[in-house]
């Protein structure tokens, strides 16, 4: 959602899925790719447990390897932002 709303003020127009809205961030140069690539992730992993296809061990890989560190640099980031 902040991803969306960035989007927003930024005026970068559309998207057509929910994952797209970090590519257009970084698309901008609003984002660094590296971590719109990880969080367009984080999208499609949110699409998977929304939609219930998900065997236990890929949700838990995914929250052990990846989850905390992500989340981590994009608050990072996001603390940066100069509107």
């Amino acid at each position: 959602d902040i991803c969306r709303h960035l989007v927003s003020v930024y005026s970068l127009g559309l998207v057509e899925r929910y994952g797209e809205y970090p590519r257009r961030l970084a698309e901008a140069k609003k984002m660094p790719k590296e971590i719109a690539e990880e969080i367009e992730k984080l999208a499609g992993l949110r699409n998977i447990l929304v939609h219930l296809k998900v065997r236990r061990e890929m949700l838990y890989d995914a929250a052990k390897n990846t989850v905390n560190e992500i989340i981590n640099r994009f608050i990072e980031w996001v603390k940066e932002i100069d509107p």
